[in-house]
């Protein structure tokens, strides 16, 4: 069961991260009046909300460089699987590179959103 506690130190870590104001004013309206009034949840249906809510906060706190690096695999992945398509072996020795993965993946997390859709689409990778 959720408590005060715990929901104020999630918050606590948003708001380190910078990504309190991110959640919508409802979700930080119901940890906030959470926090102040109720010690432990024991509503499922509260309880269920609020993991939703806790949740989605560690997710936008993850740390930057793990995150650079899942991104920064998948988008090798794509790069080596076209590269071997134009038969290009050495390309799989990119997958062990850590330092090409980062580049990538820092890459990608600062391109605009408006150019990153075709980097990791699928169907546009296979298609060519």
């Amino acid at each position: 069961m959720l408590s005060s506690a715990v929901l104020r130190d999630v918050k606590l870590k948003a708001l380190r991260k910078r990504v309190w104001f991110k959640l919508s004013l409802e979700e930080r309206s119901i940890i906030d009046l959470t926090i102040k009034y109720v010690r432990k949840v024991k509503s499922r249906i509260l309880n269920n909300i609020l993991t939703k809510i806790v949740i989605k906060i560690l997710s936008l706190a993850e740390d930057i460089f793990s995150r650079a690096m899942s991104i920064g695999f998948e988008v090798a992945k794509r790069y080596v699987g076209q590269a071997l398509r134009w038969g290009y072996v050495k390309a799989l020795s990119w997958l062990r590179d850590e330092a090409y993965i980062l580049h990538l993946g820092i890459s990608w997390i600062n391109t605009p959103t408006t150019y990153r859709y075709e980097t990791l689409k699928v169907e546009y990778v296979e298609a060519i």
